[in-house]
């Protein structure tokens, strides 16, 4: 066999090395130790998901999340969150989550989105919180940081389903570097 010198394109490079931080990924997560059932991951991982299709959402609607829920303020041609095909069941923000494949979704403004969801395992609640703009007060009064835009990561105070509605929600910690450990 003659080799001509050449390297391999850059993108077959790239996914060559992207498929094997997946399996390393998927090896790490298996051989944990700890029981799948027993983790905050699905709900976590949901809501990132959920998260992109609120992005997606948000980019489609002239820049606002209103309507994301569907409902007679959807822009006509623009989809839904539950349209985009994320694979996960959406409730209004005054339901709670109650698994963690079941988001509650609240936008209370053009430029703010709130996500929760309910993980039984744990009985933790979850959410991201999206802020597109600075606000002239915080979103949530026990964390100051919540009135500069932003994407914020909760853990719900309560470990009951029901205050797992992303309206009423009352976040115990709340980070904008990702979801913080239990």
């Amino acid at each position: 066999m003659r080799r001509s010198g050449r390297r391999p394109p850059k993108t077959h490079v790239i996914l060559a090395l992207g498929l094997v931080l997946v399996v390393l990924a998927c090896v790490a997560c298996g051989t944990s130790g700890e029981p799948q059932a027993l983790t905050d991951d699905a709900a976590q991982s949901n809501l990132q998901t959920a998260l992109s299709g609120g992005r997606v959402f948000y980019a489609s609607n002239n820049d606002s999340f209103t309507g994301v829920n569907g409902g007679a303020s959807l822009v006509p041609g623009v989809s839904s969150i539950s349209e985009l095909a994320t694979g996960l069941k959406y409730v209004a923000g005054h339901e709670a989550s109650s698994a963690s494949n079941v988001i509650s979704i609240d936008a209370p403004s053009r430029s703010v989105l709130l996500l929760t969801a309910y993980e039984p395992g744990l009985r933790t609640c979850w959410g991201i919180l999206i802020l597109k703009h600075s606000r002239s007060g915080p979103y949530f009064p026990a964390y100051p940081v919540t009135a500069q835009l932003g994407t914020f990561f909760l853990r719900g105070g309560s470990s009951r389903s029901w205050n797992c509605a992303a309206s009423r929600v009352v976040p115990s910690a709340l980070s904008n570097r990702g979801f913080q450990a239990t």
